[in-house]
């Protein structure tokens, strides 16, 4: 959100997709992009993408995880990501 193309969205706009019945839910923080800086792992990937989604739109519990593909896909967590989500 807020950190890519305007297809991201902001807050607001997902706020709108939420009131219209829709589940928003977690996809990681970086896509999986270990080569960032300040990567924060595997666990930040899941915990700070639920942090940052329940902080921005109160009231609602993220229960889900769509797992990211691509070239570091082998870095997700089934046990782990078990912990979080449903």
């Amino acid at each position: 959100v807020g950190s890519g193309p305007p297809i991201w969205g902001t807050w607001e706009s997902w706020q709108k997709v939420r009131d219209a019945g829709h589940a928003i839910e977690s996809h990681t923080v970086t896509h999986l992009h270990p080569e960032q800086p300040n990567w924060p792992g595997i666990d930040g990937e899941y915990r700070l993408s639920i942090e940052q989604i329940e902080k921005n739109m109160p009231g609602h519990k993220v229960g889900f995880l769509a797992y990211p593909g691509g070239k570091n896909s082998h870095l997700n967590n089934r046990q782990l990501a078990a912990t979080m989500y449903r």
